[in-house]
């Protein structure tokens, strides 16, 4: 790094962090003492440490407000290890510790801290990334079954769910197909694909 470079050296391998733009600071709201409020804290987590953070318009969580999505390494993606959501994740103590956790490692590699855990939004039994063709370099789930037999993909930006019959976006990158629950997860992901994958 550069003498007057302040941004961190981005560990290759990292944990990462997704955001929702729309809903950062609805928790605490005008009641929050930081100047700029809870994307002032996430800016901030974003430009002190190695974690890779990324912001989307939404996460499709609207009901729950100041929502994050902590996505594995690329290691412990090939572990099959998936990404952990929070809701309400808002003020200084939270976002310290969801710091603090990313840096150790994150997802797969340390336990989610207790007061992190109260916040965890439940999305289980879903797999790890959405692709579809050959990639296999990565060892991916490439996909799993739902309760009614189709198969279902995983938004490699921010984890969610998504059927590609009915997905919002798709984009090819590297001979794979990678399907999105929302234009600004594609459009993500188009900035820079090794990001998510």
């Amino acid at each position: 790094m550069a003498a007057n470079d302040t941004t961190p050296q981005r560990a290759a391998d990292a944990a990462r962090l997704t955001a929702c733009s729309l809903c950062a600071g609805e928790t605490l709201a005008g009641a929050d003492p930081l100047p700029g409020g809870q994307r002032a804290r996430l800016d901030r987590l974003a430009s002190r440490s190695t974690i890779r953070m990324t912001y989307v318009e939404c996460l499709d969580e609207c009901e729950r407000g100041d929502v994050v999505v902590a996505r594995p390494s690329r290691a412990q993606r090939a572990r099959g290890v998936g990404p952990v959501w929070f809701e309400t994740l808002a003020g200084d103590t939270l976002t310290c510790e969801l710091e603090q956790w990313l840096t150790a490692g994150g997802p797969g590699v340390t336990p989610v801290p207790e007061r992190l855990a109260q916040i965890v939004i439940d999305r289980t039994g879903e797999p790890t990334v959405a692709t579809e063709g050959p990639h296999s370099a990565h060892h991916h789930d490439d996909e799993k079954e739902n309760a009614m037999g189709e198969t279902t993909k995983i938004d490699p930006v921010c984890g969610m769910t998504v059927d590609p019959a009915t997905a919002a976006a798709t984009a090819e990158y590297d001979g794979t197909t990678y399907y999105f629950c929302a234009t600004g997860c594609q459009n993500a992901f188009q900035s820079d694909p090794s990001k998510f994958v």
